[in-house]
């Protein structure tokens, strides 16, 4: 059996690059859970504003509002969750010792599902609206044909 050298060689230990490392799959369930909050709370919080604020008129008016922002900041959210410029300077802050910004597909997966809802209400609140005004509109002034008085 061959003798080992006696001389010890120094081994660097890598600098952590994250303050709370990586444990798959916990610490990503509990990123996504806490971005999926924060995200939820963001929409949430637009749309209790836009229902409060027009609260004196027709609620229609606020949610109306709300899911035209909603819409608006769901495809901001989608474009900059993808945006590789975005990503290289969120990885340059502090924040890169938080988060890993190296898969985010989750998170523009999420902000889509989002962005359906809001439009899907959006779509819904346009023909509620357009259902009620042609309920209320007297139908004389809109008939062309005089066969059809």
């Amino acid at each position: 059996i061959a003798a080992r050298p006696a001389e010890t060689r120094h081994i660097e230990m890598p600098q952590r690059k994250y303050l709370f490392p990586p444990i798959f799959p916990c610490h990503y369930m509990l990123q996504r859970a806490g971005f999926m909050g924060v995200w939820i709370g963001t929409n949430a919080a637009i749309l209790s504003y836009f229902l409060v604020t027009h609260a004196s008129q027709d609620w229609t008016e606020g949610l109306n509002v709300a899911t035209q922002y909603g819409i608006l900041i769901s495809v901001m959210g989608i474009l900059l969750a993808m945006s590789p410029t975005f990503l290289g300077l969120l990885r340059s802050t502090a924040l890169n010792r938080i988060f890993t910004f190296e898969k985010r597909v989750h998170a523009h997966k999420f902000m889509s599902y989002i962005l359906f809802v809001w439009t899907i209400a959006h779509s819904a609140l346009h023909y509620w609206t357009g259902v009620r005004y042609a309920d209320s509109v007297r139908m004389e002034h809109l008939l062309v044909f005089w066969q059809d008085r």
